[in-house]
């Protein structure tokens, strides 16, 4: 959806208020329930906002107010990477959140 959206020259889709919505519905219905398909907690993950991804260390962890799919898919694989080496879920990431 976010690559359909037309844009004028220059401008940029922000998809973060969106994507985090999404993240605390799938961690609400999905990892804290168990609803869903097979395989599905394994490919969600915590919302992404600065506190996060400062606590993660997680390269580039500069957060601008507007992002696009782009810098959204950056964070999903760099928190991919950061779970393998916690040996935890993705969504499982969000413990090392502190306000």
């Amino acid at each position: 959806m976010c690559q359909s959206v037309k844009l004028a020259d220059g401008e940029r889709f922000n998809v973060g208020h969106a994507a985090k919505a999404i993240a605390v519905y799938l961690k609400t219905v999905c990892y804290l329930s168990g609803y869903g398909r097979p395989g599905l907690v394994e490919v969600i993950y915590p919302p992404f906002d600065q506190t996060l991804m400062k606590a993660l260390s997680l390269k580039g962890n500069t957060f601008p107010d507007e992002y696009d799919h782009d810098d959204h898919m950056e964070r999903v694989k760099a928190a991919r990477r950061e779970a393998d080496k916690r040996e935890c879920l993705p969504i499982e990431l969000e413990q090392f959140w502190r306000p």
